[in-house]
């Protein structure tokens, strides 16, 4: 059995994730952060040396959808397991430009998410996708339950003419 893999669904995301990363280049060109892209694919970029991998949700929410499985069928395991960076930057967006950035401190999140998140959350919400990528499942948590000082909020504003 396998999963069909959407590719035009595929092509689409990449096209869009493409587009907010020139908008977000501008925006980190503006906070004075030096961002070098991996063309490598190790992670996304570099902020100050620092290894950065992007998470781009195409609506503005009140969570962070974290993938703990990127392929039910093939066994694949989500970004959760998988990013080895310092910083998630998680963009939430509105009408197909960024609005919100959230630089999530990784390894911090992770130990707290396993160690005090799941230990209080014992049933949660999820969310399937089936759209491109294979049967995708990603936990939602609330961002009002993550500790202040495992991330740093900004409105990313003033790009909107430059796209």
């Amino acid at each position: 059995m396998t999963t069909p893999i959407n590719l035009a669904e595929k092509e689409r995301f990449v096209s869009f994730e493409k587009k907010i990363q020139r908008q977000l280049d501008v925006f980190y060109e503006q906070m004075g952060w030096q961002i070098i892209r991996d063309s490598q694919r190790t992670h996304d970029l570099k902020n100050n040396g620092a290894r950065v991998e992007e998470k781009i949700r195409s609506e503005k929410r009140k969570d962070f959808a974290i993938e703990v499985c990127q392929d039910i069928v093939s066994g694949n395991k989500g970004w959760f397991s998988t990013v080895k960076a310092s910083y998630i930057y998680y963009v939430m967006c509105e009408n197909n430009l960024a609005v919100k950035l959230y630089a999530i401190d990784w390894p911090a999140f992770k130990e707290w998410f396993v160690n005090n998140y799941l230990n209080c959350q014992k049933q949660g919400t999820y969310i399937a996708s089936t759209r491109g990528y294979g049967a995708t499942i990603n936990l939602k948590v609330l961002i009002d339950l993550i500790p202040l000082d495992l991330y740093k909020e900004y409105d990313v504003i003033g790009q909107r003419e430059l796209l």
